[in-house]
């Protein structure tokens, strides 16, 4: 039965089937499931015609007689049945006469499902006992070389960059990439952005007419209606589509049974498959006029609104352009979300809405001067912030006027900035006088993102320089302060700021001391964000004192009880990261900067300091300076626009390490202000902490400068010496060859061999032979550790070897 090998050119995918050879013999049963466009036909096709080892059974398109007829008939052993469309089946009710196919089969037979549905409920036996295997996208999308051998075929060859192009837009989906061909024969320059949308036109026009069309009349109205959604689930449905509950669990069913349509994405929750749903948002311009389209954004932001959604029906009023919906929208989110990634989040409906609408809401006043200082805006920050204290000079009395008082204290304590102790109090103060009834959560704005205070979105060098004596010898009196406006939950706070300010001094007893205070009070008063940020400073002693493997097992611990998509998480992840640089753990320290590092080629957040700091750190590491400084002057920016002394210390002690290790000269005068900041507040570890990579700094600097007859000077580069002999490899720069490995010979041979001359060159300029060359270059790529001519190139220009 087996049929004739198609003739027309197509993508081959060789790679899968010599995959799909060696699991049929370890598998019974594969299941090909994807959506439509991934060419999972077409692929069965080609295998039906390279299988030699079975006999092949191809059942499509069958009557229910034809089909019980070939269970029949297909008795023999050695049979690979072949189910391309298994949903066509489902969909005519044939599945016994599979099942039966299943069950009758013998220990040779091999069964290939090919489907765009999931792996049915009558198959999941089948899995449980290891004899199915499902292949999905990831093995069926073609290779960049497969998709230009396709094109070499058809007289188009195209080179590697736009290969990368093609695979970047249109993921190498078959179907995509057969509706390229047209637009890319036409075009006189090549693979274009018109030539894409072109295909993607057409693309478009294949499913209106296959598979659009192919839907009764009323589901085709019923898409277009759901086209909008994110989330399609059976309220909504019912509420869209005026349809009853149980009616809008059967269309779902229905759609979801036709494949590639709609897809599970949670409990009764389906979302349309990306490209239906980028075709359905194409086409609706074609089926509903501008007046339909404006009715189905207002039912839809109705919906929302009714279900509390204020995200959702925000984006609904942002289509119809009602401004005072929006503001309306974000004072109701705003009044129940106050995170920087919310404030980020919000943004594009910022710019849409003008200032007279902004004005009317304390809370749209606040979070627009908390979006601009995370943007790095301080004078429109402080225009906003000057909204709020004027509005509070004209209302006397009411609720308005507590709002106004709230967002202006919120300001003070979460906007970047510095603060001393007579602002402390102050604040302290202002929020008793603004908030004393409602429910705080004030004390988690307190710190609210970042794994430190003193590293946090505040800076508090000056409050712990000069109001330490307070804290030391009159600890009851800020004590009873913050628990006057927090309550109990304050308890271990005072704790935490003498813990880091002894770790400051390197006085590690004592911070251990504290900070074990700290965690006990702050465990009993409840307050589990300090909990976690006592973890982390515990983990920072233990890496003092020698333990940084443990200090990394702890913080994973800590890890595990955050919400992984929170902004506190990847601070812990950046934390971390400086525990894989003191091991020279490469692996772990590539997977940051792969998944999880801030992209610095962007826009400047401010609350991502942090994870810039650390990414940093890991480009000093790999020897990318030039990239390191470039982070390191955005931050330095930063630091002073807003007076975050300590991150000031740790960028400037960066930068000159990244400038000594350049051999620029440059490197004395930012160590120079990092020496006179951190003397000035006796802050020990911020040196400490990059140990052995600022340790020959200290060393060569003048005496003038370093003051190293002071006796904070000696403590100082004391324990940097400690830190650099317990760490060796914390950001160790690599070694490179030495030249005095190299005969002159050798080195008049690799001077040619970097200008990038051939052996026949090489031979003719030293009046050698060709052999002598190579004779040379065997020595000179064993000396350098390379295999080849191009790894040798490489590390010369790396290592600036001539």
């Amino acid at each position: 039965m087996a049929g004739e090998t198609r003739e027309e050119i197509h993508i081959e995918n060789r790679r899968l089937m010599g995959q799909l050879d060696r699991d049929l013999k370890r598998y019974d049963i594969i299941y090909l499931q994807a959506p439509s466009g991934w060419g999972k036909y077409t692929f069965l096709q080609d295998y039906r015609a390279h299988v030699k080892d079975y006999q092949v059974y191809w059942l499509e398109e069958e009557k229910d007689e034809e089909l019980c007829r070939s269970s029949r008939n297909t008795c023999r052993r050695g049979r690979l049945i072949i189910i391309p469309r298994l949903e066509e089946f489902r969909r005519r009710s044939i599945n016994a006469d599979i099942w039966k196919l299943l069950e009758e089969r013998n220990t040779e037979d091999r069964f290939l499902f090919s489907s765009e549905l999931p792996v049915p409920e009558d198959m999941l036996i089948h899995v449980a006992s290891r004899s199915l295997i499902t292949y999905g996208v990831r093995e069926l999308r073609p290779s960049r070389g497969e998709v230009g051998e396709y094109f070499r075929k058809k007289g188009l060859p195209l080179d590697d960059e736009t290969l990368l192009k093609i695979e970047k837009d249109l993921d190498n989906r078959p179907l995509c990439i057969y509706m390229l061909e047209n637009p890319l024969r036409n075009s006189h320059r090549g693979y274009t952005r018109a030539v894409l949308e072109q295909c993607l036109e057409d693309t478009f026009s294949y499913l209106d007419v296959t598979r659009f069309r192919a839907f009764p009349l009323g589901v085709q109205e019923g898409l277009l209606e759901l086209s909008c959604f994110e989330v399609l689930t059976p309220e909504l449905l019912e509420y869209m589509l005026k349809i009853t509950h149980p009616e809008a669990e059967q269309l779902l069913r229905y759609l979801l049974e036709c494949g590639s349509v709609i897809e599970p994405c949670g409990k009764d929750c389906y979302r349309f498959s990306p490209l239906f749903g980028t075709f359905l948002n194409r086409i609706i311009t074609k089926y509903l006029d501008l007046e339909e389209h404006l009715d189905l954004y207002r039912r839809a932001m109705t919906y929302f609104k009714e279900k509390k959604d204020e995200l959702a029906a925000l984006r609904f009023a942002s289509l119809l352009k009602d401004e005072e919906q929006m503001a309306d929208l974000l004072n109701r989110f705003l009044e129940h979300h106050a995170s920087y990634t919310d404030f980020v989040l919000l943004e594009d409906y910022f710019l849409k809405i003008s200032p007279a609408y902004i004005r009317q809401y304390p809370r749209l006043i606040c979070a627009g001067a908390m979006l601009e200082a995370i943007l790095d805006n301080l004078d429109a920050a402080e225009k906003y912030e000057q909204y709020l204290t004027d509005q509070m000079g004209e209302y006397e009395d009411g609720r308005y006027l507590k709002e106004l008082q709230k967002c202006w204290i919120y300001l003070k304590i979460c906007r970047p900035g510095p603060v001393d102790s007579d602002s402390f109090f102050l604040n302290m103060k202002k929020m008793r006088e603004y908030w004393m009834e409602a429910g705080c959560s004030w004390i988690e704005d307190f710190m609210p993102n970042q794994v430190s205070i003193l590293h946090g979105d505040k800076d508090y060098c000056e409050l712990l320089a000069t109001g330490r004596v307070l804290f030391q010898e009159k600890e009851e009196e800020p004590k009873k302060e913050l628990e006057k406006l927090f309550g109990k939950r304050a308890n271990g706070l005072i704790g935490y700021l003498l813990a880091e300010l002894y770790y400051e001094y390197n006085q590690l007893d004592r911070s251990l001391n504290e900070l074990s205070k700290s965690m006990s009070e702050s465990r009993m008063g409840g307050n589990e964000r300090l909990m976690h940020m006592c973890g982390v400073l515990l983990a920072d002693l233990l890496t003092a004192r020698n333990q940084a493997e443990s200090a990394d097992v702890f913080l994973l611990r800590q890890m595990d009880e955050e919400k992984e998509d929170g902004l506190y998480y990847e601070n812990f992840l950046a934390h971390r990261v400086y525990y894989d640089l003191l091991r020279g753990d490469r692996e772990r320290v590539d997977h940051w900067m792969k998944e999880h590092a801030p992209d610095e080629s962007g826009r400047f957040y401010t609350f991502y300091y942090n994870r810039y700091l650390m990414k940093a750190r890991v480009y000093i590491w790999e020897e990318k300076y030039m990239m390191a400084r470039l982070i390191l002057q955005s931050l330095k920016q930063f630091a002073g626009t807003y007076g975050m002394s300590y991150l000031g210390i740790q960028i400037r002690i960066l930068e000159a390490i990244a400038f000594y290790r350049e051999g620029n000269p440059s490197w004395k005068e930012p160590l120079s202000e990092a020496l006179k900041q951190a003397r000035r507040y006796n802050f020990i570890r911020v040196f400490a902490d990059e140990g052995g990579a600022v340790y020959d700094l200290l060393r060569e600097i003048s005496p003038q400068d370093a003051g190293e007859n002071d006796a904070y000077f000696r403590s100082m580069l004391s324990a940097v010496r400690a830190q650099m002999l317990l760490y060796p490899r914390y950001l160790k720069k690599k070694e490179g060859p030495s030249m005095q490995a190299f005969s002159s010979y050798e080195m008049d041979v690799l001077r040619l061999l970097a200008l990038g001359e051939k052996n026949s060159e090489i031979a003719k300029t030293l009046c050698v032979s060709e052999n002598t060359v190579k004779y040379h270059l065997k020595n000179i790529y064993q000396k350098l550790n390379v295999s080849n001519r191009s790894q040798a190139i490489k590390l010369v220009s790396e290592y600036h070897l001539i």
